[in-house]
């Protein structure tokens, strides 16, 4: 039984994307605001920025999830996503699918 999920290398999508569209990948160093989908602690705003791609100690590091992404732009305090972002978002994805 397939349950529809799909894992893939954060390290080998980030790396074919870099090949195919370096300046998209570049977007994802950038920060991206997300919501806490009311995870918030007391004091904590409602959204917080954050790159999907980064590095950390001479490591690379990948965090992403699309529904958090989603959720920060229905709020009236994150900045509003750029048209070139979201196509990194939507080629991250496909290349999620591609490589997985």
């Amino acid at each position: 039984m397939k349950f529809g999920l799909t894992i893939a290398s954060s390290v080998t999508v980030h790396k074919v994307m870099l090949e195919r569209r370096p300046d998209l990948a570049a977007l994802l160093y950038q920060p991206i605001w997300r919501s806490r989908l009311g995870e918030e602690r007391s004091g904590e705003t409602m959204i917080y920025p954050l790159p999907v791609f980064g590095v950390r100690d001479g490591c690379f590091t990948s965090h992403y999830s699309r529904t958090y992404v989603e959720a920060a732009q229905m709020l009236p305090d994150a900045a509003r996503m750029a048209d070139a972002q979201w196509e990194a978002l939507d080629l991250l994805a496909a290349l999620c699918d591609e490589l997985g």
